[in-house]
């Protein structure tokens, strides 16, 4: 991990915790629509720091932290929390040409995908996410020769955590391929971490076939079956 990846594990942690008592006082709160009238409730209440948001804090936007967040103004303090960490982390500045994002891809570790899957999802974090042309996107896990020591518990937990908060309704579809039957212990607790919302997007792949469902084959970097 670069330094700047570390700074912001260590900022998610920080805020992870803060999080974790506002979801105790949220989970009696009943469900609210992504209605027009919330939606139109949120935009009011966000009017006065409107100057301040970034590109992809639109309708969709709010919409999407509506349904995560289960009340207008719980969607609100969601959003305060998530532009107060783009500013913290200079989220606007970050881009595929800085050194540290090149080194953590020349490793191999992740690949940018330019490809949409079957369901025109896209595959790329390389870009900023426009919601002209995608709503969600599609993660694949490729547990091809996968070992416990490459097992990294805080980067998938870090990875659920920024999603839910601070890009929620976001994960279309996590796809799971070739998991071997190691992993399965590994599942019980990554699965603790998982609403049940997003625990139904999870799916598991063991054929090229199923895969072929979600995703063309000839786009991935390498064939995962083989």
């Amino acid at each position: 991990m670069t330094s700047r990846n570390h700074r912001s594990q260590n900022g998610m942690a920080s805020s992870a915790r803060e999080n974790e008592s506002l979801a105790s006082e949220e989970g009696s709160c009943p469900t609210v629509s992504d209605s027009e009238e919330n939606k139109v409730l949120l935009e009011q209440k966000a009017k006065d720091i409107s100057n301040t948001f970034p590109k992809d804090l639109n309708d969709k936007a709010f919409a999407r932290f509506l349904r995560a967040f289960r009340s207008v103004d719980q969607a609100f303090n969601a959003i305060l929390r998530y532009l107060k960490w783009r500013k913290e982390f200079g989220v606007d500045s970050i881009t595929v040409e800085d050194s540290d994002i090149k080194t953590e891809l020349r490793s191999g570790k992740a690949v940018l995908l330019e490809e949409k899957d079957n369901a025109g999802r896209q595959e790329t974090a390389g870009k900023q996410c426009d919601d002209d042309i995608c709503d969600n996107f599609c993660i694949v896990f490729d547990m091809k020769d996968f070992s416990m020591n490459s097992m990294d518990y805080q980067f998938v937990k870090n990875l659920i955590w920024l999603l839910s908060n601070y890009y929620p309704e976001r994960l279309g579809i996590w796809l799971i391929v070739n998991p071997p039957v190691l992993f399965s212990g590994c599942w019980v607790i990554i699965r603790s971490w998982l609403d049940e919302n997003t625990a139904k997007k999870v799916t598991f792949i063991t054929k090229p076939e199923q895969l072929a469902e979600y995703i063309r084959l000839e786009v991935l970097p390498r064939n995962l079956f083989l």
